[in-house]
């Protein structure tokens, strides 16, 4: 676990210093700037929450974290696959709201499907079962109900290796991203998949 966790930093370390280089280029008008960079700076600050939790044994709680992680690293390759614009906008201006792209289904899959991404990373979506219903049993008497009501025994937690796993692809599909739109600048995300292997 610890390579993981280290994987998670190299990620950090490498847009930092991807950023450090393009800064002057950056313009505040320019959407696919802003929407790269406000991912690329959410999915940092994810990747590092994920970490905290795996380090205090929550790896299941951190599920929804990683599915943001997920999504956000789905939409950057997809801003950064040609119309790169009109896709900032249509992210900017839908961020946030109700049918926010990072956590629709169906565009979802199609990315991770379309952009690659692990089987890991596109078995964590459907994790959700997982997070809400498993660890039934970390409350006194909480083995009573350990079983669903049709009888079906509570979901396995998440493992920390797992979700780290899952956590690294998608920071290598960051990196992938912001490779694609600024190519002398930003690297590392083949070796970044070495690290998980």
């Amino acid at each position: 676990m610890k390579n993981l966790i280290q994987a998670v930093g190299f990620a950090k370390s490498k847009v930092d210093h991807g950023f450090s280089q393009v800064g002057r280029e950056l313009r505040a008008d320019d959407p696919a700037h802003r929407a790269l960079m406000t991912l690329a700076a959410r999915s940092i600050a994810l990747g590092n929450a994920l970490v905290v939790l795996v380090q205090h044994d929550h790896a299941n709680e951190a599920v929804p974290m990683l599915r943001s992680l997920i999504g956000a690293a789905a939409e950057m390759r997809w801003i950064a696959d040609g119309s790169s614009d009109s896709k900032a906008r249509a992210f900017l201006s839908q961020s946030g709201a109700s049918g926010d792209p990072l956590w629709s289904g169906a565009a979802l899959r199609e990315r991770l499907g379309r952009y690659g991404f692990s089987a890991r990373a596109r078995e964590a979506l459907g994790w959700d079962e997982a997070h809400w219903r498993a660890n039934a049993q970390g409350l006194p008497w909480g083995h009573v109900f350990a079983d669903a009501a049709g009888g079906s025994p509570a979901p396995q937690p998440v493992t920390s290796e797992a979700l780290l796993e899952a956590a690294v692809e998608s920071l290598a599909q960051v990196l992938n991203a912001l490779h694609q739109v600024w190519p002398a600048s930003f690297d590392g995300a083949d070796e970044l998949r070495q690290k998980v292997k």
